[in-house]
């Protein structure tokens, strides 16, 4: 039976923490090593950005490779393996035994080419956001919930709460519509992961999903009376 030695990566501490996005990352894997009857014999962590190459759960995966003859090592999506094209250009050098879940018949050329097309997909994201902060500020948009406004909560309860769900709304609401004129196809998962990489938070302080979009724009998003 072939080994596997499975790899997952998230970007933050909160991710990792949560859960948000391994779980996803690890369906995958399992789903494609049950469908050649393989198995997963380790699994390895890291919270690292994707551009960054300090990854010392890696290390450890690779070297388990090396004791387990005949294993390799699987990642969901080439992506989160690493956005690096140094990184990946070095372990296809090195000739680590890899398989990418959601596209296992890839060549080393097409590996390299989506290595090339995911540092340029970060590149772009780390631009575009930090010009959409830099427009945000200077519309006098301030960003996350304001702590004088969860102090009121926490001290009149009900109606201040409603009247500062309202003033949070309106208050990232340009940010919204920048992260809707900028999310590709506009489904309530891609306004949310926009909302996301712009550094926007709801209104509790986390991160966005889609059925946090989808409630929005169902009862807040250019209404006159807003409704909670």
């Amino acid at each position: 039976m072939l080994k596997f030695i499975a790899y997952y990566r998230v970007s933050t501490d909160k991710q990792g923490q949560s859960g948000l996005g391994l779980e996803a990352q690890r369906t995958i894997c399992y789903a494609y090593a049950r469908s050649i009857n393989a198995e997963i014999i380790s699994e390895y962590t890291d919270i690292e950005s994707g551009s960054h190459n300090d990854r010392p759960e890696l290390l450890k995966a690779l070297a388990l490779l090396e004791i387990e003859n005949g294993s390799r090592l699987l990642v969901a999506k080439q992506c989160r393996l690493t956005r690096s094209v140094a990184l990946m250009s070095s372990l296809l050098e090195k000739k680590v035994p890899l398989t990418i879940a959601e596209t296992p018949e890839a060549s080393i050329f097409e590996l390299h080419i989506r290595a090339v097309l995911n540092e340029e997909t970060r590149r772009q994201i780390s631009i575009n956001t930090r010009n959409a902060l830099m427009a945000a500020k200077a519309r006098g948009v301030k960003l996350g919930a304001p702590r004088e406004m969860m102090r009121v909560i926490a001290v009149k309860g009900g109606q201040a709460q409603a009247k500062v769900k309202i003033a949070y709304a309106l208050k990232i609401k340009p940010m919204f519509d920048l992260a809707m004129e900028n999310c590709g196809r506009a489904s309530c998962r891609n306004i949310a992961k926009k909302l996301n990489e712009l550094g926007v938070k709801t209104y509790s302080g986390s991160t966005w999903t889609a059925p946090n979009v989808s409630y929005y724009l169902n009862n807040i998003k250019d209404k006159e009376n807003i409704k909670w």
